[in-house]
């Protein structure tokens, strides 16, 4: 008698996790991904350039607690363009088109965002 277990291991699947399913490919998946990829980042991109314009513009706003609001909005800008646009570059053509160079740079500038992201943060919390 042979164990169920060690069978379920040995039967292969039909099961595809390529980039050139059906599904990535179809019209109407890169027609809701680009447009919920662009909205996000262009509501994300608009309210945090208005948090930067807001305390730049209005002197009674200038207080160190706003001066860490518009590093965290400039560190969410950075994560928003290096992450968002290129992911719908890539949905609309379904190939990276920036090349090698490209990629160094986006990634550059997305762990960028992100560490000045928690320093900013973690520099809050001890003032306080």
């Amino acid at each position: 008698m042979t164990d169920n277990g060690s069978s379920r291991i040995d039967t292969p699947t039909n099961i595809s996790l390529s980039p050139s399913d059906a599904v990535s490919d179809s019209l109407e998946y890169k027609t809701v991904s680009v447009f919920l990829v662009l909205l996000v980042c262009g509501t994300g991109i608009v309210g945090n350039i208005m948090v930067v314009l807001v305390v730049f513009t209005t002197r009674h706003m200038r207080t160190p607690t706003n001066c860490y609001l518009v590093s965290l909005a400039i560190a969410d800008l950075t994560v928003l363009v290096a992450a968002g646009l290129p992911n719908v570059a890539d949905s609309l053509t379904g190939t990276w088109v920036f090349g090698h160079a490209g990629c160094l740079g986006i990634t550059y500038f997305q762990y960028l965002g992100i560490n000045v992201s928690s320093c900013s943060i973690t520099a809050f919390t001890v003032e306080r």
